[in-house]
């Protein structure tokens, strides 16, 4: 009896660790859809970046990566980078107003916290080639995709996790 459950315990351990798992899907994959590209890669398998350098994330991204906004704000140390907004789109102005559906992607790190936004803006690290590396060496601690026509109309729409996005 022992022996059944200890293999019972081993096996679901087995499935669960295998499902969470799931394969990259690239964007050919994907039909070449933004949308589903994101949904597949970012929404129902995030745990593949979970706990991984940022870097794990940009080598796979094949999108242009667009950082639109630093998250900071958190005490102790309000200055400090604890996490990204992306977007991938140039400018969301036509998105919204011909209620084009898109995505933010925001993305919290773990700690050492070691960046600071002044440090960003000075290595010149907005433009787009730096950018994409700048935080190559933080972990990921978790990834939310939220629909750009919807979240910034409720009353946390300039908030995530304790912190304000700059």
């Amino acid at each position: 009896m022992k022996t059944m459950i200890v293999f019972l315990f081993f096996f679901f351990f087995l499935i669960s660790n295998v499902s969470a798992q799931k394969p990259y899907v690239s964007m050919k994959e994907c039909g070449n859809d933004t949308i589903k590209y994101i949904e597949t890669n970012l929404r129902d398998n995030k745990e593949r970046y979970i706990g991984k350098p940022f870097a794990v994330f940009t080598d796979e991204f094949e999108m242009d990566i667009r950082f639109w906004r630093l998250l900071d704000g958190r005490q102790p140390e309000e200055d400090q980078i604890w996490g990204i907004v992306l977007n991938y789109i140039e400018s969301d102005y036509h998105y919204v107003r011909d209620q084009h559906r898109f995505y933010d992607i925001l993305i919290e790190f773990e700690r050492p916290y070691l960046k600071t936004g002044p440090d960003y803006s000075r290595n010149g690290s907005t433009l787009l080639g730096k950018a994409r590396h700048y935080f190559d060496d933080y972990i990921v601690k978790d990834i939310e995709i939220r629909d750009g026509l919807e979240w910034w109309k409720t009353p946390e729409g300039c908030l995530w996790k304790g912190g304000k996005l700059n």
